[in-house]
């Protein structure tokens, strides 16, 4: 009988809590367009945010031309090239950068070629045929812009009759931000 009389208080104080109201619209997050060109003879062309940013000779990483893997102990791979508004003339592409995050390991081996799936962040246990961007411009301070997973778009990886390896990206990516 005394578990009947709990019960129903329970059951009255429930009813008299007002619920939280769970209409509010959803609100996605904005989206941004990022077009890219990394091609085998060491440029980058990035188109982003209502710019153009580009380079020649500045990729670090993975090298070209076949962007063969350059970590032997990871479970990813993948280069970071910098840009600049002025194509690369700016000292050390100044204006920003892009880092590229392929999962798997090629170390010694040319860059699988192929349409790579989106990922937010690529780890040692991402299956394969799986890449990243990072587009980190100066404009945006400490923020950059990401693909978050399974966004709109892919990294593609071709391969030239000579084997030299050539990356198209056109996704839509989120502004990241970071710190404080």
């Amino acid at each position: 009988m005394r578990s009947s009389y709990l019960v129903l208080a329970l059951v009255a104080a429930s009813s008299a809590c007002k619920m939280a109201d769970n209409t509010a619209p959803f609100v996605a997050a904005p989206t941004y367009h990022v077009k890219a060109t990394i091609t085998g003879s060491n440029t980058c062309a990035v188109s982003a945010l209502d710019a153009s940013y580009g380079s020649i000779g500045q990729i670090s990483g993975d090298k070209p031309t076949k962007f063969v893997g350059t970590l032997a102990d990871k479970g990813y791979h993948g280069f970071s090239c910098w840009v600049s508004t002025d194509g690369g003339v700016t000292a050390n592409g100044d204006n920003g950068f892009i880092n590229v995050i392929f999962s798997g390991n090629t170390y010694g081996k040319p860059l699988d070629v192929g349409t790579y799936g989106l990922k937010l962040e690529i780890l040692d246990d991402t299956p394969p045929m799986k890449a990243s961007i990072r587009f980190h411009p100066a404009s945006l301070s400490n923020d950059e812009l990401r693909p978050l997973d399974d966004a709109v778009g892919s990294i593609v990886v071709d391969s030239t009759a000579s084997g030299v390896r050539n990356i198209h990206i056109d996704l839509q990516a989120t502004r990241w931000h970071y710190g404080f």
